[in-house]
């Protein structure tokens, strides 16, 4: 497959994709009582914000194993890893999310109208196929794309049952620490399958590789 080629100019479609975006992107991160920032995201949801990153996200994992160490109990996690995560974004779902978000009506109307109405084709050589309508998913190339996936994403339910919670971009992980395996077995178990109905709901695949 090769690389796409940068000297190649956007057609119309994909420039006013890419205003759109810039746009929409300006509106969520603007200073207003909308801004980004100021929705409610779940504190143990890290990438796609400042001073949260992967890095940041591991070292909890290990501080919360290490203290176990210190009062000899032991730490057993369970992690899942998004399939196609942009790719397979409801839409319907996410506008729905984004209304639960109390977002503006027009921006929730502006991301909307960025999702829909995309199209797709094949090229095998010189021959091109007809064009198909994209119904899920948002857009790889855009900066927005995250902010839409962690949208989609921020109601994953923080477990009861003492299980801690671990998100970055497309991973999930639950973990947990007792001084008997046997304890910890059932409670991550109650976790799973409550996710495992969570994802059901919104049309989200695991990778099962």
């Amino acid at each position: 497959m090769k690389r796409p080629d940068n000297s190649i100019t956007f057609d119309d479609r994909e420039k006013s994709e890419c205003c759109l975006a810039d746009s929409i992107e300006h509106q969520c991160t603007e200073n207003s009582p909308y801004d980004v920032e100021h929705v409610r995201r779940m504190e143990e949801e890290f990438g796609f914000r400042p001073y949260r990153s992967c890095p940041q996200q591991a070292l909890r994992l290990v501080e919360y194993i290490l203290e176990g160490f210190k009062v000899k109990r032991k730490t057993m996690g369970v992690f899942f890893y998004v399939a196609k995560a942009f790719d397979r974004v409801w839409h319907a779902g996410l506008i729905h999310k984004l209304y639960q978000l109390e977002l503006p009506d027009r921006l929730i109307l502006l991301i909307h109208h960025y999702i829909s109405n995309r199209h797709f084709s094949f090229r095998l050589d010189n021959t091109y196929s007809s064009m198909k309508p994209i119904r899920v998913g948002v857009p790889q190339v855009s900066t927005l794309s995250p902010l839409l996936y962690s949208a989609y994403v921020n109601d994953i339910p923080r477990p009861s049952t003492g299980v801690q919670l671990a998100l970055f971009a497309d991973d999930t992980a639950f973990y947990l620490r007792s001084n008997s395996i046997g304890n910890i077995f059932p409670m991550l178990q109650r976790t799973i399958d409550e996710l495992t109905q969570l994802l059901r709901l919104w049309r989200i695949d695991v990778n099962q590789d």
